[in-house]
């Protein structure tokens, strides 16, 4: 078509069927080739679609600015955006990633969105996929479980990726999370095991305060007395309280242990735990009935082991008839009288102190010739 200019006939742009105002100024397009404004393109791909109006057909965007996303939809704001010089010229947003990847917040292409980042598949055509990092600067940390904190307190490790803060749960699946960091596969007594988030993480506590010591019965006491075993574990440190004999045995007050319990030793079972106490003062003497007494007298024997006191019964089973003198007998001889006292076998004068205890059990106070006096 022929374009009249000074007086000319000049022929209208190439891909114009007709021009008006100046030959690149097309009114029409020539066949197959579609009218945007005032040019013609060979093509229109979507997301751009076609109309025709007084037999012309155009290339139109369903925005009413330039930009249009690649999937046709329309962004907003776009007052801070370039605009075209030319009808044609629109601007697209384009996904910079393969169909099958998605694009994280800081413009990455990744396989995957994992969790805790959300997934996000807008569009109605041509359909592309986001992982969103969800939290604001009020709650920065992102924890595991799609949460949001303005903390990431430990034995969590925080994460920063991308101008983005995370808060991470460091354990494979299945292990605990110790209060120090560690991961095990168990979490024994006296700490106490916690399930929490979806998807569930597992958490081994320290149920206790700072200064207090964890027994092994789950309670919190302030110290850790003898014959129980102090420990301190971890980085922060926390405090527990032993009890380190097997549970068919006791624990002596002196830290040993053993399976059977020693008489005058006191037994205790507590919390299913079996304790073998000495129970006097550490002035008093232990009987051997486990009665507690400042002195030990003869014909009793004393003794002092690991800074206790006893008062023992010294005969055997073998010779079990303890005379006035100490001395051990298998029985007890006349006129000298048995007396049984908590088990045990004495061999006794039955007199006053200050009498002679007779060959006939008589006593008197004195022992005359021929009559032999023995002390």
């Amino acid at each position: 078509m022929l374009y009249p200019q000074s007086g000319y006939c000049i022929d209208c742009d190439s891909n114009c069927a007709t021009c008006s105002g100046s030959p690149t100024t097309c009114t029409s397009c020539k066949s197959g080739w579609f009218m945007v404004g005032t040019t013609c393109y060979p093509t229109c791909d979507p997301p751009l679609y076609t109309s025709v109006t007084n037999g012309v057909t155009y290339c139109n965007t369903n925005c009413p600015g330039q930009y249009m996303y690649w999937d046709g939809n329309c962004p907003k704001p776009l007052s801070s955006e370039t605009q075209g010089t030319t009808a044609w010229k629109r601007n697209f947003y384009w996904y910079p990633c393969m169909p099958w990847q998605w694009l994280y917040w800081d413009q990455t292409c990744q396989e995957s969105c994992s969790s805790p980042l959300w997934p996000e598949t807008p569009g109605s055509y041509l359909p592309r996929q986001f992982c969103w990092y969800l939290c604001t600067s009020q709650a920065r940390f992102l924890y595991w479980n799609g949460s949001c904190s303005s903390q990431c307190p430990e034995p969590l490790l925080t994460r920063y990726q991308n101008g983005q803060w995370f808060c991470d749960f460091p354990c494979s699946t299945g292990q605990f999370l110790y209060w120090n960091g560690s991961c095990l596969s168990s979490c024994n007594s006296p700490l106490l095991s916690k399930i929490e988030g979806n998807p569930h993480k597992r958490f081994c506590y320290y149920p206790c305060g700072v200064s207090q010591f964890a027994y092994w019965d789950n309670t919190c006491q302030t110290s850790c007395d003898f014959p129980l075993v102090p420990n301190t574990e971890g980085n922060p440190k926390r405090q527990f309280c032993w009890y380190l004999c097997p549970t068919n045995q006791f624990l002596y007050w002196n830290g040993t242990c053993s399976a059977q319990r020693d008489p005058p030793l006191t037994q205790r079972t507590t919390n299913n735990r079996k304790f073998c106490d000495y129970s006097c003062n550490p002035d008093q003497y232990l009987y051997w009935n486990g009665s507690c007494l400042t002195t030990c007298t003869s014909p009793l024997s004393p003794r002092t082991t690991d800074n206790r006191k006893y008062c023992d019964f010294p005969c055997s089973p073998a010779t079990n008839f303890l005379y006035w003198n100490g001395t051990c007998s298998s029985q007890c001889n006349s006129p000298l009288s048995h007396k049984l006292e908590d088990g045990k076998n004495f061999c006794v004068s039955s007199c006053p102190a200050s009498q002679y205890l007779y060959w006939n059990s008589s006593c008197g106070s004195s022992c005359n010739s021929p009559l032999t006096q023995i002390i």
